[in-house]
């Protein structure tokens, strides 16, 4: 009998043991999915400020046919994120309905257990029969043992009382749980169910968008060749300025050396240089969003935020220029050692050349283009004169 009741225990360990490890794999994956979808929910919501905003202008823009791309990106991403939470459900649910099925097979095989010693109980109830069945011992040793063997069959029959108790009341939290993720997995259900009439509305949105401006792919592609122009003349004379620092400059000072391995420890890390947007453009050559067959190479990234917004300093460093390009408006150079930040497209600058800058200081405002009402900051990174990807170098 002893024996019967180590095994239910060392039962109930295993079993123990198995939901603790589901619900804390299950519990980080989900926490996980739920930051993200929260990251993502208030991209989504940032958009659909941005285009609340364009909407007020009949006219539609390359940068509203960016924006609602950006969207439909995002919602594809939520809801696949949204799918993959339920199915995280689904393994709990099914490690729950497992775990309910082997505690009730147990539950019914313990009663059996306390039905046998009720009934045997009830035939041998008389004081007189336990009595009798101890003093039969043929000597002392073996009334010793039957005595023992009375106390045992009693300890062990209360104990089965409390295991079954103890049984039960573990079936009763774990359908309540049960219960509750299945709630959970109804409602996240009727969820993606929403999400997916939102993205149908916004693929709605861009083919309307994306055939208006279709009917203008001739003069987008003049206006791209100009931007791309502006943007090949731009590099050249960054190079330059790279070049011309360099040659008055053969060797860098001990701070200047430190700043650049500081700047490289922070790869990944670094703060944006605007307080809220998302890159509308990235880095590389890409496809035009609109122009058919044709190409966009970008230098840096676009970050397209809200009208009025001011740019940052993403690290310490110091002012290298500040000039007026055309077709990019101000451009401002931050030397961090070895590595320069830039920042174009910009209406005001609030530093001069030479001047020391901070972390997360305010540096300019950036432009808003009256006639698409968008405000996009061009932001590249430089090591000496190569280029590099700043999506890289900014925190995600």
């Amino acid at each position: 009998m002893s024996r019967l009741s180590n095994s239910f225990y060392r039962y109930v360990i295993i079993v123990f043991v198995m939901i603790i490890t589901c619900s804390n794999t299950c519990g980080q994956s989900l926490n996980k999915l739920r930051a993200n979808k929260k990251k993502i929910e208030k991209e989504i919501n940032y958009l659909n400020k941005l285009l609340k905003t364009g909407e007020k202008d009949k006219k539609v823009t390359l940068n509203k046919i960016v924006i609602v791309n950006r969207q439909i990106h995002n919602r594809e991403r939520l809801i696949l994120n949204i799918e993959k939470e339920v199915k995280t459900f689904e393994v709990d649910i099914k490690a729950n309905k497992h775990v309910i099925n082997d505690y009730s097979l147990k539950l019914s095989n313990l009663n059996r257990q306390y039905s046998s010693i009720i009934y045997n109980s009830w035939l041998h109830k008389s004081r007189k029969n336990k009595l009798i069945f101890i003093l039969s011992s043929y000597d002392f040793n073996q009334a010793y043992l039957r005595l023992k063997y009375l106390r045992q069959y009693s300890y062990y029959t209360q104990k089965l009382v409390g295991d079954i108790s103890n049984l039960k009341g573990e079936l009763i939290k774990q359908n309540a749980d049960l219960k509750a993720k299945l709630l959970q997995k109804e409602q996240l259900a009727k969820l993606i169910s929403n999400e997916k009439l939102s993205l149908a509305r916004e693929k709605q949105k861009h083919n309307r968008y994306f055939s208006t401006l279709s009917a203008k792919e001739k003069s987008l592609k003049k206006k791209l060749k100009k931007q791309l122009r502006a943007q090949a003349k731009l590099s050249s004379k960054i190079k330059r300025i790279i070049k011309l620092e360099a040659n008055k400059k053969r060797r860098r000072s001990l701070s200047e050396n430190n700043l650049s391995r500081d700047f490289a420890k922070n790869k990944g890390k670094l703060p944006w240089p605007t307080h809220s947007g998302f890159i509308s453009s990235k880095y590389g050559v890409h496809p035009h969003p609109v122009a058919k067959r044709t190409k966009v190479r970008n230098d840096g990234i676009d970050i397209t935020t809200e009208k009025e917004s001011k740019c940052y300093s993403v690290f310490n460093g110091k002012v290298s220029e500040v000039f007026n390009f055309p077709g990019l408006n101000n451009i401002l150079m931050i030397r961090h050692g070895e590595y320069l930040t830039v920042y174009a497209n910009l209406l005001k600058v609030f530093v001069r050349k030479g001047e020391s800058v901070k972390t997360g200081q305010s540096v300019g405002l950036i432009y808003t283009d009256p006639d698409e009402k968008k405000t996009v900051l061009k932001f590249q990174v430089w090591k000496n004169s190569s280029k590099q990807n700043p999506s890289r170098w900014l925190s995600k």
